[in-house]
């Protein structure tokens, strides 16, 4: 099983996405035992491996990160931070998040471990008004504009 969990720089989190082992794009009923729909919201399917894939990262993106982040960002571009798994890499998501002013910002393979441990303090991140100005005037910070952005290299 998969669990993808997310976090936004005000602290709060989207609904997770969880991934499970069986045939694709089933869900069996016993996944759902505990679990009140009117209480509940999570993102939830399956794989043949229980792993995510082109098709799932993107149903992910477009029915989850965009419907619970789109009425926050008022219009303005919002900053998505990924591992460099090759489902969030597809033209077809690149193009859909430029499209949807969404900036997408990669970590290097292998580094995602490394951040996990560092929680979610702010004196351990850039704050909203430096992501801010880094997406919208990325010139001031000696960078040229980017749509894909590779942290930490």
């Amino acid at each position: 099983m998969t669990v993808v969990a997310t976090i936004c720089a005000d602290g709060t989190s989207l609904s997770p996405g969880l991934i499970y082992e069986g045939q694709p794009n089933t869900i069996r009923d016993t996944w759902l035992e505990g679990v009140n729909k009117e209480e509940h919201l999570a993102f939830l399917t399956s794989s043949e491996n229980g792993w995510t894939n082109d098709e799932l990262g993107f149903d992910w993106l477009v029915n989850l990160f965009d419907r619970e982040t789109r009425a926050k960002a008022k219009r303005n571009w919002r900053l998505l931070f990924l591992d460099g798994h090759g489902s969030h890499l597809t033209m077809r998501f690149l193009d859909w998040c430029q499209s949807n002013k969404i900036l997408v910002a990669v970590y290097p393979p292998h580094s995602t471990h490394r951040q996990s441990a560092r929680g979610t303090d702010e004196s351990r991140y850039p704050t909203n008004h430096e992501l801010r100005t880094l997406i919208t005037h990325p010139r001031a910070h000696g960078r040229p504009p980017l749509h894909l952005l590779e942290i930490g290299q």
